[in-house]
């Protein structure tokens, strides 16, 4: 039932090795490097539901499959400077609250939007691809039951290596991966 209604969106989802992946390694020349697989991920969420705000060390690429998604992003600096000014309405809430209370209030109360604290602001729809820099602050909302595959981009020497080195051990805390604790005795 599902391929024959959504025939097109399923088509996409299936093919999302051999067509998507390529397109953007073939695109990226040598500036960008894509991941393993473990770089890559499905996101499912019912609408309503969403992404606290956070903020990701590597750059993306996100392809909505099916749904609605609401995304709202803050600079690194415009993230410290409006934690510093709205300490009380900045805390931690689901994106549902966020968009709901604390985003009407941070614009109206505290100048979110104004030309010092500017905030970027998108509905991404099925069909869309978005790309989100590194470091760059976000929150995301379903507006309706949503499908995306969500791939990390590696786009300096700085960044693979820091990439592997937080997944096999932490050289500078001196912490050995379990998978490697036998060769260090």
């Amino acid at each position: 039932y599902q391929r024959r209604v959504h025939g097109e969106r399923y088509n996409f989802l299936k093919n999302i090795q051999t067509d998507l992946i390529p397109m953007l390694e073939d695109g990226g020349a040598d500036q960008i490097i894509m991941g393993s697989w473990d770089t890559r991920t499905i996101v499912m969420g019912s609408a309503g539901s969403g992404e606290q705000l956070k903020q990701d060390e590597l750059a993306f690429v996100d392809g909505l499959v099916y749904g609605k998604r609401r995304w709202m992003f803050l600079t690194e600096s415009i993230f410290t400077k409006m934690r510093q000014k709205a300490k009380g309405v900045m805390e931690p809430a689901s994106a549902f609250q966020f968009f709901e209370q604390q985003f009407t209030e941070l614009k109206e109360d505290f100048d979110l939007g104004s030309r010092s604290l500017p905030y970027m602001e998108c509905n991404q729809e099925a069909g869309d691809l978005l790309y989100v820099p590194s470091k760059m602050y976000r929150i995301t909302l379903s507006l309706k039951d949503s499908i995306s595959i969500s791939q990390k981009l590696i786009q300096t020497t700085n960044e693979g290596a820091k990439f592997i080195n937080q997944r096999m051990w932490a050289p500078e805390n001196g912490v050995v991966p379990t998978s490697f604790a036998a060769l260090v005795c």
